[in-house]
């Protein structure tokens, strides 16, 4: 897999960019290192705190007004959140806002603030909406961002909101603290992305080097790249965890995607509990994604999970770096349901077919993988012996 190379590139490509009070950007790009082409760009430490607990948005406000109540709502995401201090609620009425926030030392882990969504009877949700006209896309919906281990975002809840049309990623959050995305919906993302370091692997969520993450509740569907980016063919994720410490994805439900549901990758304390993960397309041009793609990392529990009717692995577990797990163990797979698949389980670097020692990976826990075109596959050193696959 591509990964960001987070503390090592500091390039930003800028098209379309808009700068509100609270932002330190000067139209030059120079706000934050997060490749992007459109957005908003924002500076904690430059907000202007809006009075009260509670921040308000709606389509049919403006942002002249105060934000601090429904009957005086902003206008624009990109006002209430550049301006949202630790322990605040932004609220977000129903409708569709076509805005891209790029968040850069924001929050507190301690006292987060919260971006929820307006709900009705009908189960709709407030949508961000990457197309912002004349077939152009923003990079992301929202993008929390620390600069570096010293200067961190921390403390974020997101939870009712809708993405879809994002050419990378509905929500990117990297080299942060503290953060919780639940009951969201994201679709059609990751299509075209425009980060170098991805080689047009596109995701529904992109969550890199996080220390306590926590996704649930979540819908991702059509997610992944166009079959026409790129040279060859490559994949992404509905969810892509890397780098993470402290996570756990559950309740969600990944599907019909181009690509991976999840993928979890050089994570450690990790549990992935009580998901669903069908029908997605898992074949790239010279290799296979899985709906759940565990590499690298260790204290992996993957626990009453249903992955079914996907074209490739339904788990997937490799040490593409030949890292082997070093902790107090690697992978538990427990009481999974592994259907209708390509294959059921696959592994591949670990140098022992068919398993490894049960402290690397523990698959004799009640799962049942059945039906699946090859309910098991072990390939010992697919990318030669001892060597890492980069």
């Amino acid at each position: 897999m591509k990964i960001f190379q987070t503390l090592g590139f500091m390039v930003i490509v800028v098209a379309g960019l808009a700068f509100l009070p609270g932002c330190d950007d000067d139209g030059g790009g120079e706000g934050t290192w997060v490749v992007h082409k459109g957005g908003t760009v924002c500076k904690g430490y430059d907000a202007s705190r809006v009075a009260g607990n509670d921040v308000y948005v709606a389509t049919d406000g403006s942002d002249d007004n105060s934000g601090t109540s429904a009957d005086q709502p902003f206008e624009t995401l990109a006002k209430a959140l550049c301006n949202a201090a630790p322990g605040q609620t932004v609220h977000v009425a129903l409708g569709t806002y076509k805005e891209s926030v790029l968040l850069s030392e924001f929050g507190s882990s301690s006292n987060p603030i919260t971006i929820t969504g307006e709900t009705n009877a009908n189960g709709d949700f407030p949508m961000m909406d990457g197309d912002w006209g004349n077939e152009q896309y923003f990079t992301y919906g929202i993008a929390i961002i620390g600069e570096d281990e010293e200067h961190k975002s921390a403390g974020f809840v997101i939870e009712n909101i809708a993405f879809r049309n994002y050419t990378d990623a509905g929500i990117l959050a990297v080299i942060s603290d503290d953060i919780t995305i639940r009951d969201c919906m994201v679709t059609d993302c990751g299509f075209n992305g425009i980060n170098p370091d991805n080689s047009g692997e596109g995701f529904g969520f992109d969550l890199i080097e996080i220390d306590r993450l926590l996704v649930t509740g979540i819908e991702a569907t059509r997610n992944g790249p166009e079959e026409e980016v790129g040279p060859q063919r490559f994949l992404g994720n509905d969810v892509s965890v890397w780098g993470c410490t402290e996570v756990e994805v559950s309740d969600s439900y990944m599907h019909n995607s181009m690509g991976g549901g999840l993928l979890i990758e050089d994570s450690v304390n990790v549990l992935v509990e009580n998901n669903r993960m069908k029908n997605s397309e898992l074949e790239a041009a010279d290799y296979w994604d899985g709906a759940l793609w565990l590499d690298g990392g260790h204290d992996v529990i993957v626990r009453n999970n249903t992955i079914s009717g996907n074209h490739g692995p339904g788990l997937l577990i490799t040490d593409e770096g030949v890292q082997y797990p070093n902790g107090s163990y690697g992978y538990v797979i427990d009481n999974n349901t592994i259907t209708n698949n390509l294959w059921g389980i696959s592994i591949w670097n670990f140098g022992v077919c068919p398993w490894p020692d049960d402290s690397i990976i523990d698959v004799n826990n009640n799962n049942t993988v059945s039906g699946n075109t090859t309910n098991y596959k072990c390939s010992e050193w697919e990318c030669g012996v001892g060597q890492p696959c980069d």
